[in-house]
């Protein structure tokens, strides 16, 4: 496999050059998406203490939260 990838970059290096991107492996994972909050410190502390005694990471928590709250409001609509 590594001689085929070299062989590859060979190939593009001198044949395609600058003309044209080397193509990308195709992934069939999708890459997950971010959010951003504002906490006042106060707010954050209490969360980081609240992670802690369950011995989770902030981001496990609030995917939970939010993946909890849309599964509830899923079943709520008619």
């Amino acid at each position: 496999a590594r001689q085929f990838n070299n062989v590859k970059l060979y190939l593009y290096r001198t044949l395609k050059s600058r003309t044209m991107p080397m193509p990308r492996e195709k992934t069939t994972h999708t890459k997950p998406k971010m959010i951003h909050i504002r906490l006042s410190e106060d707010l954050h502390q209490q969360l980081r203490i609240q992670v802690a005694k369950e011995n989770q990471t902030i981001q496990d928590w609030v995917e939970k939260l939010i993946e909890d709250n849309v599964k509830a409001g899923r079943r709520k609509r008619p």
